[in-house]
């Protein structure tokens, strides 16, 4: 599957030497708090990028949507606002992310001294802007104009309010992120412009 590619390719990067640095986690595809580690073995990147695709999987489609039909089905039964349980659901991908790494990653990767290299804020967006053709970019933007368009709605027609509001606030976090990566990507694959 083509987005979980991309979301595994922001791990990975390579320098003009070939050789590999591994970042894990990176946290809502925004911020890594680790330094790489240096990956020689072609066996291992191919290892850890199977595992990835493994967490990404677990992560999107067994515990994320069985969480959402949890708080969905017993918020009012719970007493909780929805924020807060929103709040538990990303506490709850942390949670299993850190468990991941301890579980899995962590054997893979213990024998790789740690590098002084570290992912910052544009270099993931680039990274991520890079893996995704312009086209799928403009989709991606679409559809989260078409759900914020939603979250909006359920605003203002007074169906949905606080569900509304959330979505407004998400989508357009992930819309500003969106925006940025077209920006990067038509500044080209380095990043830095076209000449």
């Amino acid at each position: 599957m083509g987005f979980i590619r991309s979301m595994i390719s922001v791990h990975f990067r390579a320098n003009e030497k070939g050789e590999t640095t591994f970042f894990f986690p990176v946290l809502g595809q925004m911020w890594c708090p680790r330094k790489g580690r240096r990956i020689t073995s072609d066996e291992d990147v191919a290892k850890l990028k199977r595992y990835l695709g493994f967490h990404y999987g677990i992560l999107m489609f067994g515990i994320l949507p069985l969480a959402v039909l949890v708080v969905l089905r017993f918020q009012e039964a719970i007493g909780v606002s929805l924020p807060v349980l929103m709040l538990l659901l990303v506490a709850i991908g942390f949670a299993f992310t850190f468990v991941f790494e301890q579980a899995v990653i962590r054997g893979v990767v213990e024998k790789y001294g740690q590098t002084d290299e570290r992912l910052g804020f544009r270099e993931i967006q680039r990274m991520q802007a890079v893996s995704h053709s312009q086209a799928t970019l403009y989709v991606l933007v679409s559809l989260n104009v078409l759900f914020l368009a939603a979250g909006l709605f359920g605003i203002f027609s007074g169906l949905a309010v606080r569900s509304g509001i959330l979505l407004v606030v998400i989508l357009s976090l992930t819309g500003a992120q969106l925006a940025y990566q077209l920006k990067l990507r038509h500044q080209g694959d380095d990043g830095r412009g076209r000449s």
